[in-house]
């Protein structure tokens, strides 16, 4: 009989009740109520036991074991009052005691397994290349190709590393780089200096993953992004997805959002310029590719040029006849800004540019208008010496530049130009600052030119952006790495 009422219990509650069997049911607790009231109460405690708070370190989480274990005592202690009240048998009391004392049991041991899970959510971590020194209770040891991490472990990063955990993350520090994991119900880390570029799998409710630095707090639910620890700031630079940052006090946060990046300093946080436009060439339609910075910039091909295979995905295919254009937009019209973009020469620039006619200039990102002299342009420009590039500003009745030979080789480089007002304007290549010139304190002249994007260059263009203002070293620095060629 008893097992019958389990069984039409049990697929009551699964949702499967039909009138018959409700009806035996009924008929089941009204031959035994108090039975079958007992077997309740079974259900009842396992309920709790399913609640079970997951076990942490600190007072919260003592706090919240010893509520559960009291509400538990209580949940026995009632039903030994209604046994008693009932007159039963001495031998209720006694068996009520006994499963109280089961319950508390299974309590403490669940309790000890979840602290015991939250203790090593690291677990066994692969790493894929490189090599690191493990510090482990005041001991060095080299970091094996299959290691059980534990909370309190210090990783320093002899050679490019990646780690990777149960949840789908994984996290790939440059060499010099120095980590600390910590235990809790999420992996949580300290990046101490260094580099570090994460790609975490989203999760739905709690973050996937707490990074802590010198200077910020970052909880993140799902994302690609890369974090730059120096003496001096964190620098974060998102890829996709989104990453909450906190001051190491908790007293201000920012969310930063994919293409988007932050500095975090012991005095705040600031945001590094914004996207205007960027274009990755991964998704095209027939003649044109969309601005993944959500501006509609929609950029388009030209004459000749055509998609291909770029560095990560999708690119750009020229022959030296064709470009890149956007419409004009007054988002452009940028009085302080950054120009990136990889190129792949199909044979190394300075003989390109010996072959250009006189008077006409690559332009690798423009909106110049040379009559007026308003605008900027990423040039190697017309009539100048057969192996540089440039960048120019123009102030409506002046030019200001920055000049450097240009980058041999046909394999992927990455080219920069930044400026401000009142400050440099400045060239990179590969994230490193090559050439520098100041600026006066004079706006630059806006224009109705057609933004021009690999014109006349031979080869292969990928990851155009355009910022709103002057990104950091460190920033251009984490967007090669993130990007960089094999």
């Amino acid at each position: 009989m008893v097992s019958r009422f389990i069984e039409l219990f049990e697929r009551w509650q699964a949702g499967a009740a039909d009138p018959a069997l409700e009806q035996e049911l009924r008929a089941q607790i009204d031959r035994q109520p108090e039975r079958l009231r007992q077997i309740l109460g079974h259900y009842r405690m396992e309920r709790l036991l399913r609640e079970l708070p997951a076990a942490g370190d600190g007072p919260t989480a003592t706090a919240r074991r010893r509520a559960f274990v009291d509400r538990v005592i209580g949940e026995l202690r009632t039903g030994m009052r209604r046994r008693r009240k009932r007159r039963r048998s001495w031998a209720v009391p006694v068996l009520s005691a006994a499963a109280a004392c089961l319950a508390i049991g299974l309590a403490v041991f669940a309790m000890n397994r979840n602290r015991e899970a939250s203790a090593t959510v690291w677990g066994k971590q692969a790493w894929t290349t490189g090599a690191a020194r493990l510090q482990r209770d005041g001991r060095n040891s080299t970091l094996a190709a299959i290691a059980d991490l534990r909370p309190g472990d210090r990783l320093m990063v002899q050679r490019a590393l990646a780690l990777h955990d149960a949840r789908g993350a994984t996290l790939e520090l440059a060499a010099g780089s120095q980590l600390t994991l910590h235990a809790g119900p999420v992996p949580r880390c300290t990046l101490h200096s260094g580099r570090l570029r994460a790609t975490v799998e989203p999760q739905t409710t709690h973050p996937a993953w707490a990074i802590a630095t010198p200077h910020a707090t970052l909880s993140v639910l799902g994302t690609r992004f890369t974090i730059v620890v120096d003496a001096a700031a964190t620098r974060l630079a998102v890829e996709t997805g989104a990453v909450r940052v906190a001051t190491g006090d908790g007293s201000s946060s920012e969310r930063v959002a994919a293409g988007e990046s932050l500095r975090a300093t012991t005095t705040g946080l600031a945001r590094e310029p914004q996207l205007i436009a960027r274009w990755t060439f991964d998704a095209t339609d027939g003649r044109t590719t969309p601005d993944v910075s959500g501006n509609g910039h929609r950029l388009q091909t030209v004459s000749d040029a055509r998609w291909g295979e770029g560095l990560a995905g999708g690119g750009a295919r020229l022959d030296g006849e064709g470009v890149l254009h956007v419409e004009d937009h007054d988002a452009f019209d940028l009085n302080a800004a950054t120009l990136c973009l990889w190129l792949k020469p199909a044979e190394p620039l300075p003989a390109q540019f010996a072959r250009l006619d006189q008077g006409m200039p690559m332009e690798f990102i423009s909106k110049m208008d040379w009559q007026a002299k308003a605008g900027y342009e990423l040039v190697h420009p017309a009539f100048a010496e057969a192996d540089t590039w440039r960048v120019r500003i123009g102030h409506g009745d002046a030019l200001t530049a920055a000049a450097r030979p240009a980058p041999d080789g046909t394999g992927w480089i990455h080219l920069a130009a930044s400026w401000e007002p009142g400050g440099a304007v400045r060239l990179h290549v590969d994230g490193v600052a090559v050439a520098s010139t100041p600026l006066a304190a004079q706006p630059v002249t806006a224009n109705a030119a057609t933004l021009a994007i690999a014109n006349r260059f031979a080869g292969w263009v990928d990851d155009v952006r355009i910022y709103d203002g002057v990104l950091s070293d460190q920033a251009l620095a984490a967007i090669v790495s993130a990007r960089a060629a094999p």
